[in-house]
């Protein structure tokens, strides 16, 4: 009981039979305290062997749920082909909505994009490919500080003279300092 944490002492003690006290005697011993480690490392070990622990059944999982949503997706493609611009994707929802008031009243069909289940779908196919190591994040280079990257000048010195160089170097400045 130790080991799986979440009970007092006082907690323990009424299950056992014991005093919150004696507990707190049975912590303090050396033997016990091995034993509560040993137990709290099988409690470790058996959770990192199951359930959403395991990578393959977290893959499984994720799976599952795209094939749902793949499936709600095809559903509403065949419902809603036809009757709307998109509708034939699956990707649109058509909702229900009351313009005007009293008896001038009237429901309609509105439809729109489902971002939701788009923005589901990316993130788990996203956590796929961070399972399977295949997610790269991007990142915008730059140079020392956060400045831009210098252009390597020497393969311009290649292609032009000098004087060509910093004659456009003059332009360059001159249209700056217009702006």
């Amino acid at each position: 009981m130790v080991s799986l944490g979440g009970l007092t002492n006082d907690e323990i003690g009424k299950r056992l039979g014991v005093s919150a006290r004696q507990i707190q005697r049975w912590k303090a011993t050396p033997e016990f305290a091995r034993e509560v480690d040993h137990w709290v490392g099988e409690w470790r070990k058996r959770v990192k062997e199951s359930g959403a622990a395991v990578k393959e059944v977290r893959l499984a999982r994720l799976n599952r749920r795209l094939a749902l949503m793949d499936q709600v997706v095809r559903e509403r493609a065949a419902k809603l082909a036809g009757k709307a611009p998109g509708g034939s994707t699956g990707l649109v929802i058509c909702q229900l909505k009351s313009i005007g008031a009293g008896d001038e009243s009237q429901v309609v069909e509105e439809f729109l994009v489902d971002t939701g289940i788009l923005r589901e779908m990316r993130l788990h196919e996203e956590q796929v490919a961070h399972e399977m190591g295949d997610w790269v994040d991007r990142k915008e280079l730059s140079g020392p500080g956060g400045q831009a990257i210098p252009v390597a000048v020497t393969a311009l010195a290649e292609l032009f003279t000098a004087e060509e160089l910093e004659g456009a170097k003059q332009k360059l400045m001159r249209a700056q300092s217009r702006s």
